[in-house]
């Protein structure tokens, strides 16, 4: 026993001793200096593709834009004929149960005969209530707001709505086929083949969506043109953070953000002048092709390449680095990262593998990995549909666009001081419980009439939304472990898409029932809100690394109300959770060994 207690010392002597001559890359880029003007250029250089990758955010809204819309009518020498609404389609449009003018149905008429002289004569004079009404075969639209849609263009309304409604759900559908593919793009060919390769495949798509000859083909090619924005996003932000000093990566990491908020802000603004689907869409492919020029300027990230142990590769990365700050690449210190990452190599082949099942079974991760999903699935449907319904709000819908996406601007700073002050769990619970009751009131004083108060309510409440989204994020990535954290961010993004893509069903809805989609997103939002409270605080914690850690962690740290009972054959986290290869390992705890020389030495749960 002795003997064997000694030799488990020696190795933990010898663990150390490596570990004392490793160093990780962040600390690398510290003795170096931070970042240097070459990284700085590299980040606003990548920026240029995260700006393009978000004009596809506010894009559904005014793709396809529905505006007033009637019946078209056989009149000779009207050229406008939308515009004969206030005078005389009024006598040739049935109203509804609720008095309303009926935009799908018109009365059976023979209007070949009429013309701007006897129009109301000949035409409406012998038409009553009880006359016969039939659907419209081809509908006139108002092209004041919106030269062409893919509304207006392939007549997306009254029994079509469908239609349109799936087309807002392609843009999901896309995000979501892009969340399947990143990982496996960017481990493969590299930050920057992806980036380079994204940004052309986007181009390439959006012209092909904008020449769309059938609705068929537009849906086919959106699907894959929107799975290019968020592949674009992740990589483009995965590189960012991956070539930044730890000092300045979150103020980087920031910058980029924003800049991607401000192509948002760019949609709104281009289509305002473009106001026609197809041109919209080309002005995404050139944006996007931008970038492109300026991709052989910026060298691949050096932690993927010590990843995958390109190790000369990475090296030179770093020389060019050291050069732009006016340093020379140390080696000896070099030599220390190398060798941890040699050791991260190593470690990562003899890891054990683990599934999402994983996440279920531990009690306490349970709930939370199910409060996860909830968060993400509310979060997203509601930020999203809030998006999509910019074009159903009062006033001008370009100038509500541009609004709603300033409003991620202030959510960002607003998140970056509050979480100062208050704990993530319990901001966030308050910050779905604002979206709630923005959304619920909104919809009652707009219901009341009140159109000005609803609007800003409503923005207020996206504003509450794209705080939850960065929240949500952040907590999700503290709570899970290191072995599963990647696999609990999938959870909760496939969680996300799957809300997104119901947000358009929603607004759908509304069509019919004015209260239905602001009524579910506030109720929604105020679940959430509740359920958050169930989260541990987050603030200042270690990222935990295994699943026992975080299954003690939760049950010590949750609510009373959410901890199950402490039983003695539940006292902690059992082997019972464990992977079953790796079952019958015993679990080494702190333990003290005492030498001949009085001298104690602590080994530590690895």
């Amino acid at each position: 026993m002795e003997e064997a207690t000694l030799n488990i010392i020696k190795d933990k002597k010898q663990k150390n001793k490596s570990e004392d001559a490793s160093m990780e890359f962040d600390e690398y880029l510290d003795e170096m200096g931070g970042m240097s003007r070459y990284q700085i250029a590299s980040a606003l250089t990548v920026s240029i593709l995260i700006f393009g990758s978000c004009t596809v955010t506010t894009m559904p809204v005014y793709l396809s834009a529905t505006p007033e819309f009637r019946c078209s009518f056989s009149v000779k020498n009207i050229s406008n004929q939308f515009h004969l609404k206030k005078d005389i389609t009024t006598k040739l449009i049935p109203k509804t149960s609720s008095k309303e003018y009926n935009s799908c149905n018109q009365y059976i008429l023979n209007g070949t005969s009429c013309n701007t002289t006897n129009l109301t004569e000949v035409c409406t004079g012998n038409i009553s209530v009880s006359s016969a009404v039939k659907e419209c075969n081809r509908y006139d639209y108002d092209r004041n707001v919106y030269t062409e849609s893919i509304t207006t263009e392939w007549d997306l309304v009254c029994d079509r709505t469908i239609l349109k409604t799936l087309a807002n759900s392609a843009t999901f559908l896309g995000f979501l086929l892009g969340s399947i593919m990143i990982g496996l793009v960017a481990d493969w060919f590299g930050r920057k083949s992806s980036m380079l390769g994204g940004a052309i495949l986007a181009t390439l798509l959006s012209l092909a969506t904008a020449f769309a000859p059938s609705y068929n083909t537009y849906m086919v090619m959106y699907v894959l043109f929107a799975s290019t924005s968020l592949t674009r996003y992740i990589v483009a932000y995965t590189y960012v953070s991956e070539i930044s000093s730890k000092g300045r990566r979150q103020e980087m990491l920031l910058f980029v953000s924003m800049i991607g908020t401000l192509g948002d802000v760019s949609t709104s603004i281009a289509s305002y002048f473009l106001r026609h689907w197809r041109h919209i869409l080309i002005y995404s492919g050139v944006i996007s092709i931008l970038y492109v020029p300026s991709h052989f300027f910026i060298s691949e990230s050096p932690r993927w390449l010590l990843s995958i142990g390109q190790e000369k590769s990475a090296k030179k990365v770093v020389k060019r680095y050291c050069k732009s700050k006016g340093t020379h690449l140390k080696k000896e210190k070099w030599k220390c990262v190398l060798e941890l990452e040699r050791l991260k190599r190593l470690e990562s082949k003899k890891q054990n593998k683990y599934s999402t099942l994983d996440l279920f079974k531990p009690v306490h991760v349970r709930i939370i990995t199910l409060n996860v999903m909830l968060s993400w699935f509310v979060a997203s449907m509601v930020f999203y549909g809030l998006v999509l319904n910019i074009g159903n709000l009062a006033g001008n819908p370009y100038i509500n666009g541009v609004i709603n996406s300033f409003m991620d601007v202030f959510a960002c700073i607003g998140t970056i001081f509050a979480v100062k002050k208050i704990s993530k769990s319990n901001l966030l619970a308050c910050s779905f419980c604002f979206t709630g009751i923005s959304c619920l009131t909104s919809m009652l004083f707009r219901l009341q009439g009140f159109t000005v108060t609803s609007v800003v309510l409503a923005m207020m409440g996206k504003f509450a939304a794209a705080m939850n989204y960065k929240l949500v994020y952040v907590i999700t990535t503290e709570l899970f472990p290191t072995i599963l954290r990647g696999t609990g961010l999938s959870l909760g993004s496939a969680s996300a898409r799957i809300g997104a893509i119901l947000s358009p069903f929603a607004i759908m809805v509304q069509d019919k029932y004015p209260w239905f989609m602001q009524t579910v997103f506030g109720s929604l939002s105020v679940i959430a809100g509740l359920c958050a409270l169930a989260y541990p605080n987050t603030n200042n914690i270690k990222l935990m690394s295994t699943l026992e850690e975080t299954e003690d962690f939760c049950a010590e740290n949750m609510p009373k109300l959410c901890q199950r009972k402490k039983t003695a054959n539940n006292r902690r986290f059992t082997s019972a959770y464990l992977p079953s290869d790796q079952s019958s390992i015993e679990e080494t705890t702190d333990t003290q060994v005492e030498l001949e020389d009085s001298e104690q030495i602590v080994i530590h749960d690895c």
